[in-house]
């Protein structure tokens, strides 16, 4: 385990040791690596993953009261009894990331405030599931300070109440942390060396957009990478993203529309994505390169997600959905004179995910100075994925995989597990 931040070796059942600058350890057992459940494989017929990640919390780890502690009372979280008072109203205080006793205190603090821009009142309200008017719910309250703290660019968030003869009153606090990430690393071997550089912003001009810049120079050639990601952007609702970067031997690009499911009890999400590549692939024999221009690679890919919920509430969730997909995945000769083949397959298929959340909340653990939120209960989600001979493959194909996921809290910490397995089944009659 690591303690303090420092650096913790990463051990996994195969035998081979990473290090790790997590606060936490992990550990897994992978047979078989996992690939794409979608497209057809023959490489990679069947996996089967298990990961156990033990984890020592320090500082605050608190269980918060939650839907497990309602329903052991008999009682049902989320609920409203019909004398619940109303809200009168919502005041949202934002503090900056050092407050005005600790920028006094040190010039220091004060310059980071200045350069720092604060988060958007809006940026705030619309994470927010109540308001002036609603009955008082502890439940989505509850899950509005998950939701900010979710957004990863606030230390602290406390919302608390205060009560009077008209109503409650409901005082959503929020503490800005410092979302600016710098980055450089140099490494060289002989007389190669690999040089990058990335600057991100997590919360730019408080509106919560991510946007980031990076530069890489290898060996084997030169990028330039710059990608931003806005969410509820449109109608509040409907987030946007998009990345492009720019090789010395190809580029490569991607968008995405994102519709979330925003609550645990919300009804309806989904998501559309497109991606593509073109550009150099290299080979290697023995860690050799093969031959100075291996391939030429053309790659696209369209993906939609939509799912609705059959049950949904504070207390957990069970979501029908499907997912499909449009792919094209093309080889060639790398500066050949004829057009690359155009291989086109397609993928759909339904999956079912059920979840009975069970926070705790710790800090510390992936974010330095955060408090985050830490889902101890059970996940299970199943997919099945058609691939049809009429889709593009060689023959008919079916795949599936199931998921799940639950931990527990032990002493000084908590423990999580979490294991998959998948495969596929063609016309031949065999798994493949």
């Amino acid at each position: 385990m690591a303690e303090g931040g420092r650096r913790i070796p990463e051990l996994d059942i195969l035998g081979r040791v990473r290090v790790s600058d997590s606060i936490a350890g992990r550990w897994s057992l992978t047979t078989v690596t996992p690939g794409s459940l979608v497209p057809y494989s023959t490489r990679e017929p069947m996996a089967v993953r298990l990961n156990l990640r033990l984890v020592r919390t320090f500082g605050l780890a608190t269980a918060l009261v939650g839907p497990v502690v309602a329903r052991a009372q008999g009682g049902q979280a989320g609920s409203t009894a019909p004398s619940a008072p109303i809200i009168r109203a919502v005041v949202i205080d934002r503090v900056e990331v050092f407050d005005s006793v600790e920028a006094r205190k040190f010039w220091g603090f004060s310059l980071v405030n200045s350069l720092h821009i604060a988060t958007r009142p809006y940026v705030i309200k619309r994470e927010l599931l109540f308001a002036p008017g609603q009955p008082y719910d502890s439940a989505r309250v509850n899950e509005s300070a998950r939701n900010l703290r979710a957004l990863s660019i606030f230390s602290d968030v406390r919302i608390d109440t205060v009560m009077s003869d008209s109503g409650i009153t409901v005082r959503v606090r929020t503490t800005d942390g410092w979302t600016t990430n710098l980055g450089f690393g140099l490494r060289t071997s002989g007389s190669q060396r690999v040089i990058n550089a990335f600057v991100q912003e997590i919360n730019l001009a408080g509106t919560r957009t991510v946007a980031t810049v990076g530069y890489q120079s290898d060996p084997d050639r030169n990028s330039v990478f710059v990608g931003f990601y806005t969410p509820r952007l449109i109608a509040n609702r409907v987030g946007i993203g998009a990345s492009y970067s720019q090789r010395s031997d190809g580029h490569s690009a991607g968008a995405a529309l994102n519709y979330p499911f925003f609550s645990l009890s919300s009804r309806q999400g989904g998501s559309l994505s497109w991606g593509l590549f073109d550009g150099r692939v290299l080979s290697y024999k023995e860690g050799i390169r093969d031959r100075p221009d291996s391939a030429r690679r053309k790659f696209a890919l369209v993906r939609a997600d939509g799912a609705i919920a059959l049950r949904a509430s504070p207390r957990g969730y069970v979501h029908v959905g499907l997912t499909g997909q449009v792919q094209r995945d093309d080889l060639g000769e790398e500066g050949g004179t004829v057009e690359l083949p155009r291989t086109i397959t397609a993928a759909a298929g339904p999956y079912l995910a059920l979840r009975a959340p069970r926070y705790i909340q710790v800090r510390n653990y992936e974010a330095m100075g955060r408090v985050e939120d830490i889902d101890l209960g059970p996940t299970i989600r199943a997919d099945v994925a058609l691939a049809p001979s009429a889709w593009g493959y060689d023959r008919d194909g079916v795949g599936g995989r199931l998921a799940a996921s639950a931990g527990l809290r032990i002493p000084g910490g908590f423990a999580q597990l979490g294991g998959s397995a998948g495969g596929l089944r063609t016309s031949a009659g065999s798994d493949e």
